[in-house]
């Protein structure tokens, strides 16, 4: 009779495959659980971030058209709803004769919703009906807002006279949920910057 194959593995050969699966499966789980917190922060940092990045391009704007700044209801805001935080007002450079004075036919104003922690942007152009964006989402103050001129670049203005040459508003977001690395997360807060063109 022939003696039957003894294929397999050996118990010294098994011990010693455990143990290599074992150096490369630990760092491997530790990479994974690092990518998963990674990735969390990341998300919460782009989702702080990305009321900033809209409302950026369109507060430049706004405040560098403007002939005049105001943060009252006087002249009268474009549109309504919420607390108003400040109005651009410019003339349309393609119309004839050019406004001067309170009357601008454009306007552009900026709301604070409490009820829906939202900033709104509401445009009126032309006299026109009130056009409604959003801003900024997920606000946890209301913003403040800021005006500076030429002569004390350093000391706040009235934001309701023809010297304004700055303004800044500075937002402050909701903070984000706790987590174990982040128990007491502090709310994200950035400023908005505008400076009039010179006329």
């Amino acid at each position: 009779m022939r003696a039957r194959g003894e294929d397999g593995f050996t118990l010294p050969e098994l011990l010693v495959a455990s143990v290599i699966l074992a150096i490369i499966v630990a760092p491997l789980t530790l990479a994974f659980i690092t990518g998963l917190r990674v990735v969390g922060k990341t998300e919460q940092k782009f989702t702080d971030s990305r009321s900033g990045l809209i409302s950026a391009a369109d507060f430049a704007s706004d405040v560098g058209n403007a002939n005049a700044v105001t943060t009252t209801g006087s002249p009268a805001a474009c549109g309504s709803g919420g607390t108003l935080l400040a109005t651009f007002l410019w003339n349309d450079p393609n119309v004839f004769p050019v406004v001067t004075g309170g009357s601008y036919p454009n306007k552009v104003s900026y709301f604070y919703d409490s009820s829906s922690k939202k900033m709104l942007r509401r445009i009126c152009k032309n006299g026109g009906v009130a056009n409604t964006s959003t801003a900024a989402v997920s606000l946890g103050s209301q913003p403040t807002v800021e005006c500076f001129n030429s002569g004390a670049p350093a000391t706040p203005v009235a934001c309701n006279g023809a010297t304004v040459r700055w303004v800044k508003m500075v937002v402050t977001a909701a903070p984000n949920l706790p987590t174990p690395d982040t128990p007491a997360p502090a709310p994200y807060t950035f400023t908005l910057l505008g400076t009039r063109r010179a006329r």
